[in-house]
C-alpha cells in the first residue's frame, strides 16, 4: 500500500506523468450539450457529463439556465455572428464546444477558418479527440497560452496573425481573467482587420487572483473605436436561481463575472 501511495504521489508531482494518468483515468464519454437553440455533440470526461446531465437547472451549474441551455445568451450572440467566410480565433476552446459549434454552421470545405487556442495538456487531448471526430481534423489547435507578448509557451494574438498570415473576424475568449493580458497583445488586428469579439470578461478574478484593474481593458477596446454592450451570463443565473439575462446593456450589469460584446464602429 505504501508502494502504491508513493508511486501515486510521483504521478501526482510530474506534469508530464499526471497529464499521462489523467488522459488514462478520463473515461470519455459522448456528451450532448444544449447550446444555441440547438445541441452540440463531443466527447467530454464522463463525470463532466454525468454532472451537466444531473444537474437541476437551478443555477447552482453556472452558465445553465432553467431550459438546460449553456450560456444561453452569450451563445446565441456567437451563433449569430456565425457567416460561412467567419474566420474564428476561438481563445480558450477548452473541450471544443464552440468550435464545434462554428464548424457545424460554418461547414468549412479547408482548415484554417477555426483557430482553437487550448494550452491545457489534457483539454487539448480532449480537443484534438474532438476535433478528428466531430469536425474532420479542420480545426487548427494551437497549445500555447494567449497574451499580451510572444515568449516561451505564450503567443500573443499579433504575433500570430502576422506569423500565420490567418486574419479573424470573430474572437471568442474565455480565459478566466486573462483576457486582461490577451486583448492587450491584439492591438494590431482590432485596428486592421476590425474583428468581432466576444468574451467573458472576469472581474473579480482580474481583480483578487490576478491583482489588475479591468478598467483599462475596457477602456484600450473603447480606444480602439469599438463599441461595447455587456450581459449578466454565469453571475445572472446563480443569482436568479437558473434565469438568463436575455439583454445586452449599456454598462456592466455586475461586479463579478459578465459577457462582453465589442463591435466596431465603421471607420471613415
Amino acid at each position: 500500500m505504501k508502494l502504491i501511495r508513493k508511486i501515486g504521489k510521483r504521478i501526482l508531482s510530474s506534469p508530464l506523468l499526471r497529464n499521462y494518468w489523467h488522459r488514462y483515468d478520463a473515461k470519455l464519454a459522448k456528451h450532448i450539450v444544449p447550446i444555441a437553440d440547438t445541441r452540440v455533440t463531443l466527447s467530454a470526461p464522463k463525470r463532466v457529463v454525468e454532472i451537466y446531465n444531473n444537474d437541476a437547472h437551478q443555477g447552482n451549474l453556472t452558465g445553465v439556465d432553467k431550459e438546460g441551455r449553456y450560456e444561453h445568451a452569450f451563445a446565441t450572440r456567437f451563433r449569430d455572428a456565425i457567416r460561412p467566410d467567419t474566420t474564428l480565433f476561438d481563445v480558450g476552446a477548452h473541450y471544443g464546444l464552440y468550435s464545434i459549434l462554428a464548424f457545424q454552421i460554418m461547414k468549412p470545405a479547408k482548415s484554417g477558418q477555426i483557430v482553437s487556442f487550448e494550452p491545457n495538456p489534457f483539454n487539448s487531448w480532449v480537443l484534438r479527440h474532438n476535433n478528428c471526430c466531430y469536425c474532420k481534423s479542420y480545426l487548427t489547435i494551437e497549445n500555447r497560452k494567449v497574451g499580451d507578448k510572444t515568449q516561451k509557451d505564450t503567443i500573443s494574438l499579433d504575433s500570430y496573425y502576422v506569423k500565420a498570415g490567418i486574419a479573424p473576424t470573430l474572437v471568442k475568449m474565455d480565459i478566466e481573467g486573462f483576457e486582461y493580458f490577451a486583448i492587450q497583445g491584439m492591438e494590431k488586428i482590432c485596428k486592421e482587420i476590425r474583428p468581432v469579439i466576444l468574451m467573458e470578461f472576469h472581474v473579480r478574478l482580474m481583480r483578487h487572483v490576478l491583482h489588475v484593474n479591468p478598467e483599462k481593458i475596457i477602456k484600450l477596446i473603447e480606444s480602439w473605436n469599438y463599441r461595447l454592450r455587456y450581459n449578466g451570463h454565469h453571475w445572472y443565473t446563480v443569482q436568479h436561481t437558473g434565469e438568463i439575462d436575455s439583454n445586452w446593456h449599456e454598462t456592466p450589469p455586475n461586479d463579478i463575472n459578465f459577457a462582453l460584446w465589442a463591435e466596431p464602429y465603421r471607420l471613415n
